[in-house]
């Protein structure tokens, strides 16, 4: 026989289980009743008529405030070491956007909690749960064994869930917040709920997990879970998990229109990412779905305007394990700033799928503004079964940009049976890569391009074998051998300039295809101190019998002397170099050196005495 429960009554079960996180303390409940103040020290403003110390603490939907910045509780004294709370829960069951619990943390105060900390918890229903922290004190959550959830959740299956199902903290108007917990959850608890987050001015989490994303069992719509990043960011975290599993979402530094109870915006902000202990890296993902889709969506991790210290062992941005439903979803993360350093020591994965059928799933990393990114190798476009499109893109940009790959960049690998495409951008800063810029598995069926408009791409005598190379600006610097399987050869278009480092681990650059140049084009090239450079050296050696087609306008920028001559100089000396467009087997391109004046001299007086000397035989032998 089924019982059906009034509603009223089944929220309250949902409260009292929350509660019984706290199991085992006591427990103490905010009913103030408007006399005569509301601060905690008041003892008639809690249930037990005593204080609060040492106890859980509930609020619920007493006191509630009609918007963020309305204070409804005034914590006036510390709560810390033997007072600090055994939990702390905001479990209020709104149904509107206008109902909020405010606590005030009065400058000098600390707020301390030993167990688990809580706003909302539900996982049926249509709950608002919105809490907000303000003033100049601090919250602390000290409960390495316990969690951190801000989430509410809706019981409804089979669809888009329950879309207003939320939970809200608001930490924007505080000055400190600190977390050292189990779990870390942003809309990441059960149902299709989702939760926003503002931090404090300044923030520090440590947990082993922090996880922003909804349940894998019931898709929320295209509703995202949010996190706002204040001044100053730290997270040591094992596995930061950020936008994903069934849901959409979104990261950045709170901007002025983000609603929050501080209404300024967050301008010169910081974020330092690390392990756990502090010190190594953490593991990162950003819209990794394990679960069907009904809608198109995209999760965004937008550092924009700020400056990222991140230190990670791997990274992946946007991957999938499971159908799509014929919609597409994309996810990106965007480091900026001229200060952020992004270290990876493993592996940066961007569009990964592992299994499923229909739709698109898109990765997106933009390093950007001057920003400076390490990884140990990219791969971009990685489909390992399944049939599920998979793309891969990768952008450079921005002034002074440095982008460092110690192994490859692999712009595709298919195992699956859906297309795949990988695409590397890069307008302005520097790509350097230690090993190739080539395809990896299944490659007869990727699609793989390179747009280089500007800035430069360093292969340090590394190989490229793509699809598509468009080569309009920019730089292309110590290549070993490439290909382009669909434009064919390497066509340097406007300004675009071909660089060469002439050392002792100079490279010829093979080329397969013709070898096409512009009248504004530039011919790069530079001399290590200490090299006494030698007599010849070839540039590049095509494979075929096609003539180079056209020629340079500059040689390091500069128009090219009578006879197609320059000069290198180094520590050395200078050397003066001829080019020739027709060196090697006849269509290689060539610098020789042209031997020096004096040698030149010397030589030729020696032809001289030569001459001289066979005359004065021959009048010798005609003499009687």
């Amino acid at each position: 026989m089924e019982i059906h429960l009034p509603t009223h009554k089944v929220l309250c079960s949902a409260s009292l289980l929350l509660a019984s996180l706290a199991a085992g303390h006591a427990q103490s409940t905010w009913d103030y009743s408007a006399t005569p103040d509301k601060n905690w020290s008041t003892v008639t403003n809690w249930s037990t008529d005593a204080s609060p110390a040492g106890t859980a603490v509930i609020f619920g939907n007493t006191g509630t405030t009609a918007n963020s910045t309305t204070v409804g509780n005034i914590v006036d004294t510390s709560f810390t070491g033997a007072n600090a709370l055994s939990s702390l829960l905001y479990n209020q069951s709104a149904t509107s956007a206008t109902a909020w619990q405010v606590t005030q943390i009065g400058s000098g105060q600390t707020l301390t909690v030993n167990g688990a900390f809580t706003v909302g918890g539900y996982t049926s229903g249509n709950n608002f749960t919105q809490t907000a922290f303000t003033g100049g004190g601090a919250l602390n959550i000290n409960a390495s064994s316990s969690s951190f959830l801000v989430s509410n959740g809706s019981n409804t299956s089979g669809g888009t869930g329950n879309l207003q199902a939320r939970a809200v903290l608001d930490l924007s108007a505080l000055s400190t917040f600190t977390a050292n917990v189990s779990t870390f959850g942003v809309g990441s608890g059960n149902g299709a709920g989702y939760g926003t987050l503002y931090l404090a001015d300044t923030s520090t989490i440590t947990a082993s997990t922090f996880t922003s994303g909804g349940s894998a069992s019931i898709y929320n719509g295209n509703t995202s879970n949010t996190i706002y990043l204040g001044t100053t960011t730290t997270l040591n975290v094992g596995t930061l998990s950020l936008a994903g599993t069934r849901t959409f979402g979104q990261v950045k530094f709170r901007p002025a229109s983000s609603g929050g109870a501080n209404s300024s915006a967050v301008t010169g902000g910081t974020l330092k990412i690390r392990g756990a202990d502090g010190v190594s890296g953490a593991a990162m993902l950003v819209g990794g779905w394990t679960g069907a889709f009904a809608a198109n969506g995209s999760s965004v991790v937008d550092l924009t305007g700020g400056t990222v210290d991140a230190k990670v062992t791997t990274l992946k941005v946007g991957t999938t394990t499971t159908n799509n439903n014929a919609n597409s979803v994309s996810a990106t993360l965007t480091v900026d700033g001229s200060a952020s350093v992004f270290n990876a020591s493993g592996q940066v994965t961007v569009g990964e799928t592992t299994g499923g059928t229909n739709g698109t799933l898109s990765g997106i990393l933009n390093v950007t503004g001057g920003a400076s990114f390490t990884a140990d190798s990219i791969l971009l476009g990685n489909q390992t079964a399944g049939a599920i499109a998979t793309n891969g893109t990768f952008r450079v940009s921005g002034a002074n940009t440095s982008v460092t790959v110690n192994n490859n960049l692999t712009t595709g690998s298919r195992s699956g049976t859906a297309a795949v495409s990988a695409t590397v951008e890069v307008s302005a800063g520097t790509l350097l890569i230690g090993g190739n810029l080539a395809e990896g598995s299944g490659a007869a069926n990727v699609n793989s391009t390179v747009n280089l408009s500007g800035g430069t791409i360093d292969l340090t005598h590394g190989n490229i074998s793509v699809d598509t190379f468009s080569f309009t600006g920019g730089a292309l610097k110590n290549v070993a051998s490439f290909s382009a399987a669909t434009t064919g050869g390497l066509s340097l278009l406007n300004s675009s300039s071909l660089e060469f480092g002439i050392d002792p681990s100079f490279t010829t650059l093979n080329l397969t295809g013709l070898l096409s140049l512009s009248g504004t084009s530039n011919l790069q090239l530079s001399l290590a101190d200490g090299f006494a450079p030698g007599a010849s050296f070839v540039l590049v050696s095509n494979d075929a019998a096609e003539a180079i087609s056209g020629i340079f306008g500059t040689i390091n920028g500069a128009a090219v002397g009578v006879g197609n001559t320059f000069f290198l100089t180094n520590d050395q000396g200078s050397f003066q170099y001829e080019l020739s467009y027709t060196g090697g087997d006849g269509n290689d391109l060539v610098i020789t050196a042209v031997p020096e004046p004096a040698t030149c001299l010397l030589a030729g007086v020696g032809l001289v005495g030569l001459l001289w000397r066979g005359r004065s035989v021959r009048a010798a032998r005609l003499s009687p």
